[in-house]
């Protein structure tokens, strides 16, 4: 049996055998032209990108920085960044073009010490100037307004490159605000520790103002009398000893009329200075009114305050409190009369080119923590020794006797 074998009619040959000659030829012309039309464009992108690195940006500012400084300092002079209004124009350029230089040595060699030490002066001149941080942050972002429209111009023929060249100049700008923030951060609170020691210490010195006498700088009598009542409520809880010493200048008033106050400010300056370096750091010397002085003598028996007392009132009689000369105010007469009432000048004796020299009254009281029942009556034990030393005849020491 003969093959029958179906013949196509539009190119003579049978079914099964290769594609016309036609077609294959059209399907081939067809993918050539497809493909070289979409090779072309590929092909023109990669030519047209530009390449773009900090050093080409680097390059675009260095040699436009005139123009960014300019625009940079008016942005930073209006409205929108009022903190930096009032600075004067040459300072503002000068500060723009330190920070301009340390952006333009980041991106060409990753150089962020320059910056570091840029963002550190401004910070430190700046919060001394009592900027806040956000205003600071606006100077260095500010830089985006001078030299954002410079790059977008010398990449406007490719929006990749536009966009690389700006991200290069954020990441400095961010990192610098990163920079600033974090030494702000560290100087606010360095501040802060600062102010609050400086706090502390005026509050100390009101403190101590507060218990101290302006004129002599002793305790005054309200810290004394704090002071008498806690050591002796602990001389009674302890039965420890202490004892305590009131003296009186003899005859100041006579000094102050002779010779006028500044001279008995002087006396009584001089006096208190006596007792401090009469008596141990843990007694406790105060002026306890006008010419009268007190002494609180912890854990001291009678014998060993009578013998502080003693030794008080004799480095008082010989100590020279002012020096007298031919024109100091009274007359030698006048000194001479209180001389012989006793008390002014009982030593010198003499008026011109001398020193004057004044006594103390002194009374003595002890406690064992059982003499006295309250303070108050320790007190008054000690005053009337020092009344009866200055009805005695000045000049000496008297011993309160245990009623």
């Amino acid at each position: 049996m003969r093959k029958c074998t179906a013949i196509r009619a539009d190119c003579g040959k049978p079914y099964g055998e290769d594609r016309c000659e036609s077609q294959s030829e059209g399907r081939s012309e067809l993918q050539v032209s497809t493909d070289g039309a979409a090779a072309a464009p590929v092909a023109e992108t990669r030519a047209s990108q530009t390449r773009v690195d900090g050093p080409a940006v680097a390059v675009l500012l260095q040699n436009n920085r005139e123009e960014v400084v300019t625009d940079w300092v008016r942005a930073l002079k209006s409205g929108a960044y009022s903190g930096y209004a009032d600075v004067p124009i040459d300072e503002l350029e000068s500060a723009c073009a330190q920070c301009l230089a340390a952006f333009i040595a980041t991106l060409k060699q990753g150089d962020h010490a320059r910056m570091r030490r840029f963002v550190r002066r401004e910070v430190r001149l700046r919060l001394a100037q009592g900027y806040h941080e956000s205003e600071i942050d606006q100077m260095l972002c500010a830089v985006r307004v001078g030299a954002w429209p410079l790059i977008a111009a010398a990449y406007a023929a490719d929006g990749h490159a536009t966009a690389e060249a700006l991200g290069l100049l954020q990441h400095c700008v961010e990192q610098a605000c990163f920079e600033m923030s974090d030494f702000y951060q560290t100087l606010s609170l360095q501040k802060a520790d600062e102010h609050l020691a400086e706090m502390e210490a005026m509050n100390r010195r009101l403190e101590e103002i507060s218990v101290r006498d302006p004129l002599t700088g002793l305790y005054n009598r309200r810290y004394f009398q704090d002071r008498l009542l806690h050591e002796f409520q602990r001389g009674e809880r302890h039965q420890r000893p202490m004892a305590l010493v009131m003296l009186d200048i003899d005859h100041f008033k006579r000094v102050n009329d002779t010779y006028g106050h500044p001279v008995g400010d002087e006396v009584l300056r001089g006096l208190a200075l006596v007792l401090v370096n009469q008596t141990r750091t843990i007694d406790i010397v105060c002026r306890y009114g006008g010419e009268e002085f007190a002494a609180l003598l912890p854990e001291t028996d009678l014998d060993a305050a009578h013998q502080v007392a003693e030794r008080l009132r004799e480095v008082v009689a010989h100590t020279g409190f002012h020096r007298l000369t031919p024109g100091t105010a009274g007359t030698a007469g006048a000194a001479q009369s209180a001389a012989s009432a006793g008390g002014v000048n009982d030593v010198a004796g003499s008026v011109e080119g001398d020193q004057l020299h004044c006594t103390v009254s002194v009374g003595v009281a002890s406690y064992d923590g059982t003499q006295f029942l309250t303070a108050e009556q320790f007190v008054e034990a000690a005053d009337k020794a020092l009344y009866a030393a200055k009805h005695g005849g000045r000049n000496r020491v008297v011993i309160a006797m245990p009623s």
